[in-house]
């Protein structure tokens, strides 16, 4: 074969090699997105999938233990208490434009936790309120007072949507908090505190363990 003849072969092999890797990568590009949206697919399936799982077990304990709270357990829900003065104080306007102090409590066991947080001057529970497991919870529009935080772990709740059937690892953490807004001539301002739970006492923050009744006690 002549050497005019091999030039034209030989370029058009190199062409050829050459389209044929740009094919391969726009097919790979489509194979990418397409692998991840089949496994976007699939997490949200299994996230149905684990929901409808959980709820079908709730539906078959609540019928086989009548003692236990009707309502699933949710990230933040507000638990029942016979003193609490937290729907009364908080208005809407308050919770939409996030004035006024703030506790933030994060979840760091693997078990649910119950939080109350108490007006230190007259031991009474202002809120109380579920933090599931490896969430957090954000409580805004708390007034000025002194308060003290308390904390026990478990898992399904009480009839009365109140506490857990079985409580356990209640505790305190053993500095309180004294909540006063700042005001200034030019702003005013409000504390923003933060508490990580833990199933044993550890971390910066102390805590002491109190009994089931102090716990309770409202």
């Amino acid at each position: 074969m002549g050497a005019a003849l091999r030039k034209p072969i030989i370029w058009l092999l190199g062409a050829s090699l050459l389209f044929n890797v740009f094919l391969l990568g726009a097919n790979s590009q489509k194979i990418f997105e397409l692998g991840r949206s089949f496994a976007s697919d699939t997490v949200s399936q299994y996230k149905a999938y684990q929901a409808k799982k959980e709820l079908k077990e709730f539906e078959d304990l609540i019928k086989n233990d009548p003692v236990i709270c009707r309502q699933p357990l949710m990230n933040a829900m507000l638990l029942n208490s016979s003193t609490s003065r937290y729907i009364n104080v908080t208005s809407n306007a308050c919770i939409s434009s996030k004035r006024g102090h703030s506790i933030e409590i994060k979840n760091g066991s693997n078990a649910n936790a119950i939080v109350k947080i108490k007006n230190d001057d007259v031991n009474q529970t202002y809120i109380s309120f579920l933090v599931l497991k490896g969430q957090s919870v954000s409580e805004s529009c708390i007034p000025d007072g002194a308060y003290k935080v308390q904390f026990g772990f478990g898992d399904h709740l009480n009839e009365q949507c109140s506490s857990f059937i079985k409580l356990q690892g209640t505790q305190e953490f053993r500095d309180g908090i004294n909540l006063q807004t700042r005001r200034t001539n030019r702003a005013i301002s409000w504390k923003q505190i933060t508490f990580t739970l833990y199933p044993v006492p550890e971390g910066n923050a102390q805590t002491d363990t109190i009994s089931e009744s102090s716990f309770k006690a409202d």
